[in-house]
This record gives structure tokens, C-alpha cells and sequence, in this order.
């Protein structure tokens, strides 16, 4: 009898390890299936298959999609022409901070400091001290001619 149990026991693990073996295969032909879909059916990327799917899904996804997209225009809508490029340049070349760029121009520091790099403008800016000296000595040429 215990050997018929035995049996049985491994009759069981064996089914078992079947059974995961195939819910494997199962997830990597759906995993195949749905990285293939959108040119199955015609489309280049599985965004755009999920735009052309999205009026039928439920309102909930709609309005998660539609935000998405709308985030996704927004940062292409946001860009900065040459005569702003050209200014942010000039001014970084001249010495003035990142900072004060920023708020005169609008355009952000992380972008600024993006351009700097791209732009390869190596020109660091006067510290406080020279700033400050520059303006004191200015001052006191001022005074000293009245």
C-alpha cells in the first residue's frame, strides 16, 4: 500500500511540474503575441494600436490615456526659439548665473544648464566677491568725480 501511495505522490509532482511547464509556454506565446500585435494589425508601435483602441475602453482608461497624450503635447509645444537660445548664450558667455537667466528669460535652470553644456560654454561666472568689488570700485569712481 505504501508503495502504491508513493506512487501516486509522484504521479502528482509529476502533473504538477506539467502543469507549470505549460503556464509557462502559455505566458511566453502571450508574451510573443502581444509584442507582435500591432504590426499584425497594421499599426508601427503599440501606442499608436492603444490610441486606436482607446474610444472603445471603458471611461476611466479614456480619460488616463487622453492625459497622457495630453502631457506628451504639452512637452512638444515647449520649446524655445533661436533668439532665446541665442540670449541664454550670450548671457552664460558674459558670466551671469543660471539662476537669473531663469527668471528673465523663463526658460528653466535644468534647461539652461543643458544648453550650456550642449553649447560648450565654459566661461564660469564672476563669484559675489568680484561682483561685489566691481560695483564698490564703480561706486567709488562715481563719488570720487562729483
Amino acid at each position: 500500500m505504501d508503495r502504491h501511495f508513493d506512487l501516486a505522490q509522484s504521479e502528482i509532482a509529476d502533473l504538477f511540474k506539467t502543469q507549470r511547464d505549460i503556464q509557462r509556454a502559455i505566458r511566453r506565446k502571450q508574451s510573443e503575441l502581444l509584442r507582435t500585435l500591432p504590426a499584425r494589425v497594421g499599426f508601427e508601435h503599440v501606442d499608436d494600436l492603444i490610441r486606436a483602441l482607446a474610444p472603445f475602453a471603458s471611461s476611466e482608461l479614456r480619460k488616463g490615456v487622453s492625459k497622457a497624450r495630453s502631457k506628451a503635447v504639452a512637452k512638444r509645444i515647449h520649446r524655445y526659439g533661436t533668439d532665446v537660445r541665442t540670449r541664454v548664450r550670450h548671457d552664460l558667455e558674459s558670466g551671469r548665473s543660471i539662476s537669473a537667466i531663469s527668471s528673465e528669460t523663463g526658460v528653466s535652470r535644468a534647461t539652461i544648464t543643458k544648453w550650456k553644456r550642449l553649447m560648450g560654454v565654459r566661461v564660469k561666472r564672476q563669484s559675489r566677491v568680484a561682483q561685489n568689488g566691481a560695483q564698490h570700485a564703480t561706486m567709488n569712481a562715481q563719488m570720487e568725480r562729483r
